[in-house]
């Protein structure tokens, strides 16, 4: 291939196993419409520097514009624990940071949601049942009310699968004891799942609404003060690992590239 030309399109029709993750801001559609562009700003200066921070920068053919959130599917060869044991800390960092600097009106919260599972790639994106089931937790209505019953910056739900396999069976940052079980129970699905909140500076009362503060979105939907930062404990220095598209290699740490058939997304 010819220096200074792209690389044509990856192939489509691939089905692997991907870490996936969907995050979204709080009661977006609260806010002032003329904030929505720094608003989504934000969240992409929050989520790219937590990667980062992660030792995972962030690659634009990973992810998906969702409008008041961002869909990402790693390559196959990422690890979900990292996704699972480190981002969350470090998105609640950058949230204490960006919130600490922002006026009251553009306060942020976001929710998380951490996956793996088969997907399907075509000509028009990704899709699965494990990619249907991770937008089921980041809507499920338990996960909503939990956190709009605290004042976290950031909540975090993952599959029962996931809670066992990696949070409870690889102890890390995340301590298995800290995480509530909740069932989601949104359209036709109906599974177990785990839930994970930032720590507060005070605690709501569940079913006790927050006093909205001048200026910012009200209800559940509203930011609130972040609470005390967890230690952002920077993992093992790595370099995302290396995958083919369309027969070029991404680069990493090792020799040997994994096609991640991943399609547009």
């Amino acid at each position: 291939m010819s220096e200074g030309f792209p690389p044509p399109a990856p192939p489509h029709g691939g089905v692997l196993h991907h870490p996936m993750l969907a995050v979204d801001i709080v009661g977006f559609g609260r806010y002032a419409p003329a904030d929505h562009r720094h608003l989504r700003d934000a969240l992409y200066r929050i989520v790219t520097a937590s990667f980062a921070a992660t030792a995972v920068p962030l690659d634009p053919r990973w992810h998906e514009d969702r409008g008041d959130g961002i869909l990402v599917i790693a390559p196959a060869d990422i690890s979900v624990a990292l996704l699972l044991g480190y981002l969350p800390h470090h998105l609640h960092a950058e949230l204490r940071r960006y919130n600490q600097v922002s006026a009251p009106a553009v306060q942020l919260r976001l929710r998380l949601a951490v996956n793996a599972g088969y997907v399907q790639t075509d000509a028009h994106g990704a899709g699965g049942r494990e990619l249907l089931h991770l937008f089921r937790m980041l809507d499920a209505p338990g996960f909503k009310t939990a956190l709009a019953a605290t004042d976290s910056s950031l909540g975090l739900i993952t599959s029962d699968y996931l809670y066992n396999e990696i949070v409870r069976s690889s102890p890390g940052l995340l301590d298995p004891a800290a995480f509530t079980q909740t069932t989601i129970a949104h359209k036709e699905t109906r599974a177990p799942a785990w839930m994970w909140l930032t720590p507060t500076t005070a605690h709501a009362q569940p079913g006790t609404p927050r006093t909205p503060r001048p200026g910012a979105p009200h209800a559940d939907a509203q930011d609130s003060p972040p609470g005390p930062c967890a230690t952002a404990i920077r993992p093992p220095t790595r370099r995302a690992a290396p995958y083919r598209v369309g027969g070029q290699c991404s680069g990493g740490v090792s020799g040997d590239c994994v096609d991640c058939g991943s399609g547009r997304m």
